[in-house]
């Protein structure tokens, strides 16, 4: 005897599968592919790494050596340059206004001891010289150059030259010797 079952379902619904021609909404897939999320934020960064990370940046230090020296990754140092490039440029302010303060008040220092004291020759040279080369540069002037070109004479010139100058000096022998 052979038994069969039937299974009736009840339910209205039907499953519909959806296939889309163009990927991406309409974009190009290679488009899609290059705008990929950050892989870091830099906020898993210990807050005294990141403080150093961001002291050296406002130094002037690449990034590249940044990631080596505090041995985190190059995404890392760029998210927190990228999160915290207001607070760089600051720094980075605040160190200019510190170094132009120090060369003012060095300045001031040596133009003092340049009025009250006698310095001596190997002093003042560097002094001079350094001085007037930050002043052509602040100016946005060329500092002179002088050159001397030295053509030295070829072997048989200077054959020709020592010759003339035994003659010169059998003259001079001659003329001492008649005045004795």
């Amino acid at each position: 005897m052979v038994t069969g079952r039937l299974c009736v379902r009840d339910e209205t619904s039907v499953s519909v599968l959806l296939n889309m021609v163009e990927p991406n909404n309409g974009q190009a897939l290679s488009i899609a592919r290059r705008v990929m999320p950050k892989r870091h934020n830099g906020k898993r960064c210990p807050l005294a790494v990141r403080q150093r990370i961001l002291n050296a940046l406002a130094n002037g230090d690449s990034k590249r050596a940044i990631a080596r020296g505090l041995r985190v990754s190059n995404n890392t140092v760029t998210a927190i340059a990228e999160q915290e490039w207001q607070q760089v440029d600051a720094r980075k302010q605040r160190i200019v206004a510190q170094c132009e303060r120090n060369a003012t008040l060095a300045a001031d220092q040596l133009a003092e001891r340049l009025e009250t004291e006698k310095l001596s020759a190997n002093q003042l040279v560097p002094v001079f010289g350094v001085s007037v080369d930050k002043m052509l540069a602040l100016t946005g002037q060329v500092p002179c150059l002088q050159i001397a070109n030295v053509i030295l004479p070829t072997p048989e010139e200077r054959a020709k030259l020592d010759a003339v100058d035994a003659k010169l000096d059998e003259i001079t022998k001659r003329l001492a010797a008649g005045r004795r």
